[in-house]
């Protein structure tokens, strides 16, 4: 029986692979792992892992500089190619996404197990061979490399989905302000291909914002996080999109009696409506402008029952005739709003090329129309799935909710004795508000119960720490409700975090692996996915729950060798920062050593009763005031010992014992005074 496992293994670069791709790096093998590949499947280790069942997790160190980034950006190159492939070998299309570039003068293999098989991507400048245990096939341009490898073009688009959910989807989360922008990226050689026919060079980096800008259904296998403009991230609208993720997080950790952010729990949800900010997604302006729909008019065309809204608003079973205000338009509106929108933009509706465009709601439907139109709700109907849950969540409210108009909480939405009742995760989500409500999360300090804060009011650490977690199983989620069998569906997840530590105290940093393991376990993520976690990091605390095989020590773009290095897992902090992060230089500030090692030299020239620099800031007092605030007690005591031989003053163990001496007299003097009471 096959252990469900998956694990990436191996990266390998080749001499024909374009320097700009390469930076640092040499042509070589990078091991993630020391796996012993050849007797893999008798290594039944993997089976107990220490991380659980269909978790594997390592690390990338090094200093910075040392090739880091560079493996992982060889990594994306190569899963890009590996997407350009399969849609240009399948129907699936990016309808409202950016088109996938082929990155050429890519030379690369990127090694990897799956369920104890195990496979390979090899990227060949135009060409893409894939071994998956005994089977060899290669997409694109023959090359000598693949001489036993059959040409896969001859599959059909269902053969094409199997094997691509047979392998990985990436998630990767960046928050590095000087990571993934597009402009560095601008040397790299792609091109945009329509089947066989080039359209050209295109630089400038646009391979990567493909990957940015998606709207596919999780058709590429691979995600970036947090979305980036140019380079730019914009904050507001990350917190904005993270905050229903989080709120679903946070009321399951509630049901589910634990914290999701040690030291917190949920107090309320506040909701308040927030229809001007939807209407005008819906181009619908109360003031004059030459595309705007008035809102009477929106009225209108949903009592008109030939009119495209009106035939949606039929179609999910209701009947309107006439509305008592303007607000009771709004989740009529968003319906249809959302409905048009998901027929437009996801593949799997591509084959509904009748349905009108959103701003045509209000004329008369035609037959053709028609017929596409209501197939497609009713896909939408049938399969629930993360493109439709803001539809869900629109016809939960209407049929039981519509009475809370302006504002309300949790507790008034979701009666606790409902709360009772919620499944997993999937379905606290397709049971809150609909998103033309704004939400104010507020939440208790364990410390002190009486008072709740704003999500807000957390600090910058805080909300790092919800948001990574929130994205992350946002993406797993969604993943997982993709169920529909001409779906690709991704069943083993490449998770790569790329220096998760930013903005974390050291305790959230040392507790991050186990709280990322614990969600998983809680939101049974492991029952139906495996994953491999590959952590870059400069943080000795995630890596003391790393152990020593798991990781890829890199130094100066080539695989340092782990020989006589001690193991980091549960290991002194200090232990792993000299050895991983290759501190030759110690565990001392720059400027504090730079005056340590300036005083010493100052000392030693006076004790051999030589000139002192004129310059110098170093004096009797000021040399003295620099030993009594340095920290380390072995550095401060031989310090003084210099000090002492230099100005010609007592030993440090003679002025101690002065002190005590001092003390002991002091304390008679007052005794004595006292009557001899102590």
């Amino acid at each position: 029986m096959r252990s469900q496992n998956f694990i990436i293994t191996e990266l390998r670069i080749h001499s024909k692979c374009n320097e700009v791709y390469k930076k640092i790096l040499k042509e070589d093998t990078y091991h993630f792992n020391q796996l012993d590949l050849v007797n893999y499947q008798e290594q039944q280790s993997l089976e107990r892992s220490i991380f659980g069942k269909r978790v594997f997790i390592q690390a990338i160190v090094g200093k910075n500089g040392s090739g880091k980034s560079s493996v992982l950006e060889i990594i994306y190159r190569i899963i890009n190619n590996f997407s350009y492939y399969i849609l240009d070998g399948t129907q699936m299309k990016r309808v409202s996404a950016e088109p996938i570039y082929l990155i050429e003068e890519l030379y690369a293999d990127l090694d990897f197990i799956i369920d104890d098989v195990k496979c390979s991507f090899m990227v060949r400048d135009k060409s893409l061979g894939i071994i998956r245990g005994e089977e060899k096939f290669y997409f694109g341009n023959f090359d000598d490399d693949f001489f036993e490898f059959s040409d896969f073009k001859s599959n059909k688009n269902e053969g094409i989905v199997k094997l691509v959910s047979s392998f990985f989807y990436t998630i990767v989360t960046n928050y590095s302000f000087q990571s993934l922008i597009t402009k560095d990226f601008e040397k790299d050689i792609a091109r945009e291909f329509i089947g066989s026919k080039e359209k050209g060079y295109h630089s400038n980096g646009n391979w990567l914002d493909s990957l940015f800008r998606k709207n596919d259904g999780y058709v590429t296998p691979i995600v970036l996080n947090p979305y980036r403009d140019e380079g730019k991230i914009d904050l507001q609208k990350e917190y904005d999109l993270t905050l229903s993720r989080i709120a679903a997080l946070l009321i399951h950790s509630k049901h589910s009696k634990k914290d999701l952010l040690s030291g917190y729990s949920l107090s309320t949800i506040q909701y308040k409506a927030n229809h001007s900010h939807f209407l005008k997604k819906l181009f619908i302006k109360y003031n004059e402008s030459d595309d705007s729909i008035h809102l009477t008019e929106l009225m209108a065309a949903m009592v008109d029952k030939t009119s495209v809204a009106s035939q949606i608003i039929q179609a999910y079973g209701f009947d309107i005739t006439q509305f008592q205000n303007e607000d009771a338009v709004v989740p009529y509106a968003y319906l249809i709003y959302k409905t048009l929108s998901v027929l437009s933009k996801y593949a799997q509706f591509e084959a509904y090329i009748n349905v009108p465009e959103i701003r045509k709601f209000g004329l008369e439907i035609t037959e053709e129309q028609k017929i596409d139109l209501l197939a497609g709700i009713s896909e939408i109907k049938t399969f629930k799935s993360h493109v439709n849950i803001k539809i869900y969540q629109t016809l939960n409210y209407i049929n039981s909710y519509n009475n809370l108009i302006k504002a309300f909480n949790l507790e008034e939405y979701i009666p606790y004795k409902d709360k009772k009742r919620f499944g997993d995760i999937d379905d606290i989500i397709h049971r809150l508000p609909p998103p033309f409500f704004e939400q104010d999360i507020r939440l208790l300090r364990n410390e002190n119960e009486e008072k709740d804060l704003p999500l807000s009011s957390l600090s910058s650490g805080e909300r790092q720490f919800i948001y990574t977690i929130g994205t992350i199983v946002y993406h797993i989620k969604n993943l997982l409700s993709i169920q529909q069998s001409n779906r690709i569906r991704y069943r083993n997840v490449n998770l790569i975090l790329d220096e998760v530590e930013i903005c974390f105290h050291p305790e959230y940093q040392r507790q991050f692996i186990a709280q990322l393991l614990d969600l998983m376990d809680r939101l049974n993520l492991t029952r139906s996915c495996s994953f491999n976690i590959l952590i870059v990091t400069h943080s000795p605390f995630i890596l003391s729950d790393i152990p020593k095989n798991n990781i890829l020590y890199l130094k100066d773009g080539k695989q340092y060798p782990d020989e006589g290095l001690i193991n980091p897992f549960a290991a002194n902090i200090n232990d792993i920062l000299y050895q991983s992060f290759f501190l030759e230089g110690g565990f001392m500030g720059e400027h504090a050593k730079n005056q340590i090692v300036s005083a010493v030299s100052a000392l030693e020239r006076i004790i051999k009763k030589q000139k002192v620099s004129v310059k110098s800031l170093w004096n009797k007092q000021s040399l003295l005031e620099l030993i009594e605030m340095t920290g380390e007690p072995l550095l401060r005591e031989n310090l003084f010992g210099l000090y002492t031989q230099a100005f010609d003053q007592p030993s440090y163990e003679d002025q101690l014992i002065a002190k005590d001496e001092e003390i002991d007299r002091l304390q008679r003097l007052l005794d004595k005074r006292n009557g001899g009471k102590s």
